[in-house]
Formats: structure tokens, sequence, C-alpha cells
């Protein structure tokens, strides 16, 4: 299956790679913006904890 997942992004059609500039996309978005405010209060708690 992964065979065919990169034979299709890179001898098949364009949509292949625009499907995978996509998910990256989508994935850098999620990593760097959207998880920050979780990981913002993780680090809180954790060094909190740590302190105490």
């Amino acid at each position: 299956m992964i065979y065919l997942s990169i034979r299709a992004t890179f001898f098949g059609q364009v949509q292949g790679m625009a499907s995978v500039i996509n998910v990256l996309s989508a994935q850098i978005y999620f990593t760097g913006c959207q998880a920050m405010p979780l990981i913002s209060v993780i680090a809180l708690a954790t060094g909190s904890i740590t302190i105490l």
C-alpha cells in the first residue's frame, strides 16, 4: 500500500502531489498553531509541579 501511494504521487496524476502538499500543510498548521494552547498548558503544569 505504501508503494502504491508513493508511485501514485510521483508517477500518477498531478492531483496526487497536490494531495500530499495539502496534507503536509495541514500537519504543519496543526503542529505550529493549533497545538500551541495544549502544549502551553502541559508545560505550565509540568513546570509548576517541578517547582513545588
